[in-house]
């Protein structure tokens, strides 16, 4: 499992066995393997001395994921075993001169690689357009799943229910009113639904988070 901080620059990720630190900085970032018997320069697993846009990482069994998107523009994935052998592939070439991108989310699921992010283009920077790739362990698979309409910052979250399907919320705000809408990707055939409304908000939504459980039922938390 994965525990951080969004928007942060340095999150911690916590797995049965080990922590690891990851630190984003101006110049790059770092992994560490969190230890109480060495100091943390003495545990590097991973490091990048590149400037990025924004990265996120989680922690599956022996191996650490990454996703981080560079200010050049390459999009990019990493894996990475507790002992530091890794591997990192450029998914693609961003771009970054006309494009704003936001919110960069990646999750394992039965070893199947999924990286979500938002992107906007500088002329209508409030329309957010969610993206998604999918490693199905043969290629890399996209979509583009609908936009989300904001004026700060593109508001969607992922949860995964107890069948390993994906069910994806976007909140649109239309002047007077949010209208949240739902995805579902369906985990064993790699198949997106169409998005449907989920209800309305009488009011401008700023910030939102969801969380599903055991039992499949969904919760929605907006500000």
């Amino acid at each position: 499992m994965s525990m951080f901080i969004p928007k942060a620059r340095s999150y911690l990720m916590v797995n049965e066995d080990s922590t690891y630190y990851l630190d984003i900085n101006t110049e790059g970032m770092t992994l560490y393997l969190a230890s109480n018997e060495a100091p943390l320069k003495e545990s590097i697993l991973f490091e990048l001395k590149e400037s990025l846009l924004l990265a996120n990482g989680i922690a599956e069994g022996d191996y650490i994921h990454l996703a981080f998107i560079k200010t050049s523009g390459e999009l990019c994935y990493s894996v990475v075993s507790n002992t530091g052998k890794n591997h990192t592939t450029t998914l693609g070439r961003l771009d970054t001169r006309t494009n704003k991108y936001d919110q960069l989310i990646l999750l394992v699921v039965n070893k199947v690689i999924h990286i979500f992010y938002a992107v906007a283009h500088q002329a209508l920077p409030d329309v957010w357009r969610i993206t998604h790739l999918l490693w199905n362990g043969t290629k890399w698979n996209s979509a583009v799943l609908g936009e989300a309409i904001h004026p700060r910052h593109p508001l969607y979250h992922v949860l995964i229910d107890s069948k390993s399907n994906l069910h994806v919320l976007m909140a649109t705000f239309l002047g007077n009113r949010t209208v949240v809408m739902s995805n579902f990707f369906n985990g064993a055939f790699y198949i997106w639904s169409k998005r449907q409304e989920v209800f309305s908000i009488p009011r401008e939504v700023v910030d939102m988070t969801a969380l599903i459980t055991d039992q499949n039922k969904a919760f929605i938390f907006w500000a």
